[in-house]
């Protein structure tokens, strides 16, 4: 995947183990950034880290900050039930100050 700079799903070494390999590696393998038009690359180019380890831990950076945000509302949304429930209260017992017997 390019975007994560990474080739394979444990390594570079699983597309070796095709059973078509050619001796190359796909695009997205490459670490060259300037040359869109490359269809494969070699040994030399390409990106060490596995597709599998990488995802694996950007789903836990962004799962740490979704949850980060998600509580965060939930605190807003609790303080916002607390104050609404003492608005409530407080409207109920000036009816029954002002309420004539």
């Amino acid at each position: 995947m390019f975007r994560l700079s990474c080739c394979g799903t444990v390594g570079p070494e699983d597309y070796m183990k095709m059973p078509h390999s050619t001796g190359n590696y796909p695009w997205s393998c490459c670490d060259i950034k300037d040359n869109k038009e490359i269809k494969t690359c070699s040994a030399v180019e390409v990106y060490r880290r596995g597709c599998n380890d990488v995802l694996i831990h950007s789903l836990k950076s962004g799962g740490k900050l979704l949850g980060g945000i998600v509580l965060g509302i939930a605190g807003v949304e609790l303080i916002g039930i607390i104050f609404a429930l003492c608005l409530a209260n407080s409207i109920k017992n000036d009816e029954r100050r002002t309420m004539r017997v």
